[in-house]
């Protein structure tokens, strides 16, 4: 697939206002000359070009190429320039919007040249060469209220994570993997886009070492750590390159039309919530302060050696205009190697990177100048603190809120507010904007002893030293604007207390974690059976539509606070997009041919959630089954690892991507991150990935992915609390950790290859989707539909199943107890239904009992059936019972009366109810004698007597259920919910079998009431066999088979999994399987009457073998099977002479249980089958039938 459009220059809008649709691709150059070249797969397409001059400096080629094939007759791009954004627009000859999945995404550029050459300007007035533009605000936080966005504005670019570099002519912008594709899709010509992490691209403070010699680095003080700028600092003056600092933001001079500071209100959080008051906390981080161990450089000894006084550099700026000038400029501590700025550099950590530190709560007391303490010691010298007492300065906001129990609302989705804190021994300052404040705020302020200062107030408070004397300990990522106010010796960088003991979360948060993930699951479950409802009727809905209704599903839940992030809503190719976000009018519409990728939280009083989940509405291909589970396959091995106390992070990592890497593939992001309680959805200092290790109460994210460019995306993420486990050893006395999971959302079997996964992590999945629906069915008991989709998805097992999973029984010799005569019969059609209709009316009902949780059997739905005389009291008296594997209860009186006898036994206290897609059979329980044949009579054996039916033409009396026992649960009440024992049950308890088996042959079906077919209890009759019986997993309650279908040298179908049913007549296929089919036979097309495939008769002849491959042993299925027979053309409503097809397309629904295919009485009669209960297995086998011609 093409890449996106880019933007088109406004000379090209003025010349022609309409544009032929494209599909772009901008070269790889920082050339002034930027040139587009298609990159379409179909090379013989044309390309049309055009030239245009777009400004006096630059010129841009711009080539057209189809990306799916050739454009609808009259197709355009109409280009329209709002507000200095070009949005693209597909029309037809008449103006009329074309939607498409590739146009529905339209991607908006902004037209950056006139920002640029402003921006431009103020670098020649301030003698800067290069200003740098960071995503961070003067707090460091990833993300930032609409005010700070300088990066976006300048750049055009939306993603949270990046930086823009722009020299006095060219501009750059840095971006990791999860944001390249959508920076590629958003920034204009102007601009030079490189993908950190891959290949030689290095980050942006290295490429500028080589790029800027002797050049002037400008930047915000406030917009880079303390970190980065001292270490970056160090390696340009090795270089005679110099960093300088504008007395003001250059981008913010330049931008208009800024949004205002948000003056949102400061609210308290409540204990209920946060668990520990902010005293306590307070008094905990004073008591570290008090602790923390001296430095060398802070200790005066009775003789102390000669002081060296380290080098110091000055910054060759000019104070900022709202900073008092620093009186001494910040130490560099020392010169710095190239390789440690990679480590100043923060690598991804889940799609939503935390800020790295590294630290835990614990805080190495290490002190690296203890050689020196003992030099003193031995000369029995004594030292004393030239330093009373430490600070500590907060900069970053989820850090403050946290330690006062403060929230607020000045970032999008995050609870915070702008400010800064101060803390020392025995009291703080907050410097904050009091307008914020309540009455009750301020109040709570006071008791804790914190003063307010105005958020401006903090420059001067610095540098004047107003906070006393002490020195003051600063994070590592601290704006280094704090560092330029103080001197070296009034400042030392160290570990976050205050971050690393957020990071543990305490037992009220803990259950706070659950209660809030079982609400957001009831949201997401809601919505995920609305979604599926909606795209199963056929209705368009985009990404953000869908976005959007999630929203709502979340607005319902308690204490709901907003959301904790954009939602990612992307489906397709926007799906390999790890952070898309859908916009509104420009986003695509839900494709159900690929998956769909949905990334999103709700904030709530106790919680922050962050789940996400991938699924397929259609039928997923082999690739996306294989990525999605070796995905699931690392999100797995994450969930269940068990691990000693001091494992980092870092070393789990590599349990997430093993799968994949088998395979060649990997993800380019970090595998989770920590998260906040009702704070930030991004919180460090430990993650996936990073060497900080994990301890008991660490809350974290697992979300491995896979992204195929410009194809599909997946990513499975849930939320972990770190815990303690109990193991059968313990090692050296390990203490040893593992995982509780918050998240409490299914996950879809679909895309799930089972033969791929082991047997613990098959339980593993069955276990989480089994606890989800028991956590989450309590909850959704208004919500019939939720209810439905949970039981469901808890329940389904993946259609992708192959070889691998099957397991072949190996029977000695074959068992043969008794092989009964069994007869076909015909119903003719009536009332206006056709064969598919009944078939389908068939499906649904076995499908529809599941949710109603009663007996399905199909009765008036069947157009075709095989019945089988059974006698029932002493004397028998016999009935006419249909042969029915999709049901498990028998029970006659539909159309014969029964005659009690001196066996009779009626369970007065009992009744049976049977349910089914268009009618039903109620009445009385009993127990009789019942006969199959003259050595096989069960005595007292359960059924039922029909007192009413619904639906039943009187064609049988009737059914004998040959289902697994579980299909007849709570049809008999009361029972306590038990099922009762079905035929095979009680002839094995009453030892008539040796083996809980059965097989059926069936000839081809020429006229009604002929018997011709057999039923063997016990097991099966080789003498119908002509080849060996192929024996393969049953994975579903009904008889399921796994097979995959050609139809001559074509493949219709790869490895796929469906239903082998005996009241289902016809064999159905996947739409796109019988497009293939049906196009294959030249004038074929559907006949209105029967709703069957007409084939003319010049195509019959033509037909080839459609072969099912089942366990790697093909099946022919010959031409002349293909055909219905000729001879009850009549009794379908069709014409006596035509050729109809037994092959037809499957609808939705039954597509949506997961099923590939239905293979009905079409197949049956062609090749013998045996069901082995004891091991769940069917078996196939070719008999006399399978080449029989009957037309």
């Amino acid at each position: 697939m093409s890449p996106p459009p880019p933007q088109i220059p406004a000379a090209l809008q003025n010349l022609c206002g309409q544009i032929p649709l494209p599909g772009i691709k901008r070269s790889n150059t920082t050339s002034s000359k930027h040139t587009y070249q298609s990159k379409s797969s179909m090379s013989s397409r044309p390309t049309f070009t055009t030239q245009t001059s777009y400004d006096s400096h630059n010129s841009e080629k711009v080539g057209f190429d189809d990306p799916m094939g050739y454009p609808p007759k009259g197709g355009f791009f109409k280009a329209t320039n709002i507000d200095g954004v070009i949005k693209l627009t597909a029309v037809d000859e008449e103006g009329k919007a074309i939607r498409t999945p590739e146009l529905d995404s339209g991607y908006r550029r902004t037209d950056t040249t006139g920002r640029l050459s402003e921006l431009r300007k103020l670098m020649r007035n301030e003698k800067i060469d290069y200003y740098i533009i960071p995503s961070e605000d003067a707090h460091q936080s990833e993300y930032v209220a609409a005010s700070d966005r300088r990066r976006e504005y300048i750049s055009g670019f939306t993603g949270s994570a990046g930086t823009a570099i722009v020299s006095l002519n060219n501009a750059y912008l840095f971006t990791d993997s999860r944001y390249y594709i959508q920076a590629e899709r958003e920034i204009d010509r102007n601009w030079s886009l490189f993908k950190v992490g891959s290949g030689e691209v290095k980050p942006w403070n290295e490429w500028i070492l080589n790029r800027a010699r002797g050049a002037a680095i400008g930047i915000d003080s406030r917009l880079i750590a303390h970190d980065t700028a001292t270490a970056l600092t160090s390696a340009l003056k090795l270089r005679g390159m110099r960093m300088a600092y504008p007395q003001r933001n250059l981008v913010d001079q330049i931008w208009k039309d800024r949004p205002s500071k948000s003056c949102a209100p400061i609210y308290i959080h409540d204990m209920r919530y946060a668990g520990e008051h902010a005293a306590s906390k307070l008094d905990r981080l004073r008591i570290w302060l008090k602790e923390y161990p001296v430095p060398a450089a802070d200790l005066k000894y009775s003789s102390p050696p000669r002081p060296s006084s380290p080098a110091r550099d000055r910054p060759t700026s000019k104070p900022l205009p709202d900073l008092p000038p620093p009186s001494r400029a910040p130490s560099r501590q020392s010169s710095m190697r190239k390789d440690s700025l990679s480590r100043q550099n923060s690598t991804s950590s889940g799609p939503h990177p935390p800020t790295r530190t590294p630290s835990r709560s614990g805080i190495s007391r290490k002190n690296s100048t203890s050689s020196r303490e003992n030099f003193h010691r031995d000369r029995g010298e004594t030292a004393v603190r030239l330093i009373p007492h430490y600070s500590t300065f907060v900069s970053n906001l989820s850090c403050i809120a946290w330690l006062l129990n403060l929230r607020g609302g000045d970032v999008m989705c995050n609870p915070l507010f702008h400010a800064y804190l101060w803390v020392g021994v025995d009291k703080a300052t907050l410097f904050v904007d009091a307008r914020k404040l309540s009455d009750e705020v301020k109040r709570y302020l006071r008791e804790l002893k914190i003063s307010v200062k105005e958020v401006s107030d903090v420059w001067g408070y610095l540098r004047k030293r107003e906070f006393g004397s002490g020195k003051v300990i600063i994070p590592p990522k601290t704006p280094y604007a704090v560092s330029l106010m103080l001197t070296y010796s009034n400042y030392m960088v160290a570990p976050s207390w205050v971050e690393s003991n957020k990071a543990i979360k305490n037992k009220v948060e803990i259950e706070g974690f659950r209660n809030a993930y079982l609400r957001d699951g009831v949201a997401m479950t809601k919505w995920f059976a609305w979604l599926e409802e909606q795209l199963r009727a056929g209705n368009t809905i985009t990404e953000w539509e869908a976005a959007e209704m999630l929203t709502q599903f979340r607005k319902q839940g308690e204490h709901f606070m907003g959301l904790a992030y954009e939602n990612i809503s992307a489906t397709g190719a926007n799906a390999a997009l790890p952070h898309y976000s859908p916009t509104k009018g420009l986003s695509s519409a839900i494709d159900v041919q690929t998956p769909y990728l949905n990334d999103s939280g709700g904030q709530y009083k106790d919680g922050t959630c962050d789940t996400t989940r991938t699924v397929h509405f259609g039928h997923p291909t082999d690739e996306q089954c294989e990525a999605f589970t070796r995905v699931l396959k690392g999100h797995i091995a994450i969930d269940s690892a068990v691990f000693p106390q001091g494992t980092t992070g870092k070393q789990l990592d590599v349990l997430a991507r093993h799968a994949l890497w088998k395979d060649g593939l990997n993800y380019l992001h970090g595998t989770g991150h920590g998260f906040g309680s009702f704070l930030s959805v991004h919180e460090g200092p430990h993650g996936f990935g990073i060497d900080v290790p994990l301890e008991v109460g660490h809350v974290i994210t697992n979300e491995p992915g896979f992204y195929k460019e410009g194809s599909f995306g997946v990513r499975i993420e849930s939320a972990l609390v770190v815990r303690r486990v109990e193991t059968k050893g313990q090692f050296g006395g390990d203490i040893w950790l593992g995982f509780e999971r918050f998240t409490c959302v299914p996950i879809q079997t679909r895309m799930v290859k089972m033969e791929l996964l082991t047997k613990d992590e098959r339980r593993w999945l069955k276990e989480h989707n089994r606890k989800c629906k028991d956590l989450l069915a309590p909850l959704l008991e208004d919500d019939a539909r939720a209810l439905r989709w949970i039981r469901r998805e808890s329940t389904r097992t993946s259609p992708q199943q192959t070889s691998a999973v099957v397991q072949v029984l190996a029977h000695d010799a074959p068992v043969q107890i008794d092989s009964l005569p069994i007869s076909a019969n015909f119903k003719p059609l009536k009332g206006g239904s056709t064969l598919v209709d009944r078939d389908r009316a068939r499906f649904r009902s076995l499908f529809t009992r599941h949710e109603k949780r009663a007996q399905s059997v199909g009765l008036k739905n069947t157009a075709v059936h095989y019945t089988l005389n059974v006698g029932f009291g002493s004397p028998p008296t016999y009935y006419e019972l249909l042969i029915d594997t999709g049901s498990a209860y028998t029970w006659i009186g539909a159309a014969k009366k029964y005659f009690e006898t001196k066996t009779s036994i009626r369970q007065t206290n009992q009744s049976f109810y049977a349910a089914y897609g268009s009618g039903s059979a109620v009445g009385a329980h009993y127990k009789d004698q019942v006969t199959l044949s003259p050595s096989l009579v069960i005595s007292n054996k359960s059924f039922g007597v029909a007192s009413s039916t619904d639906g039943v033409d009187g064609s049988f009396d009737g059914i004998l259920g040959l289902g697994p026992t579980g299909l007849g649960k709570n049809v008999v009440t009361p029972n306590n919910g038990k099922p009762v024992p079905t035929i095979m049950d009680a002839l094995l308890a009453q030892k008539k079998i040796e083996h809980n088996m059965f097989g059926i042959s069936f000839t081809p079906t020429k006229s009604r009431g002929t018997i011709d077919g057999e039923l063997t209890f016990g097991g099966y009759n080789a003498q119908k066999l002509t080849g060996k019986l192929n024996w393969v997993r049953i994975t579903k309650k009904e008889p399921w088979n796994q097979a995959s279908r050609h139809y001559g040298n074509q493949t219709l179908q790869s490895s796929s999994t469906g239903v082998v049913d005996t009241g289902t007549t016809l064999i159905y296929i996947t739409p796109k399987a019988f497009k293939v089919y049906s196009e294959s036979l030249p004038g074929s097309k559907i006949d209105q009457s029967t709703k069957l495939l007409e084939i003319p008769k010049d195509s019959v002849g033509k037909m080839k073998s459609l072969f099912f491959v089942i366990n790697g042993i093909p099946y022919e299925f010959t031409p002349n099977a293909q055909l219905w027979p000729r001879t009850l053309n009549t009794a379908l409503g069709g014409k006596a002479d035509a050729y109809y097809s037994v092959i037809s397309p499957l609808s939705d629904f039954e597509a949506d249980t997961g099923s590939s295919f239905i293979n009905g009485y079409a197949f049956l009669e062609r090749f013998y089958s045996a069901y082995d209960a004891s091991k769940s297995m069917i078996g196939f086998a070719t008999t006399s039938s399978t080449t029989a011609e009957i037309n």
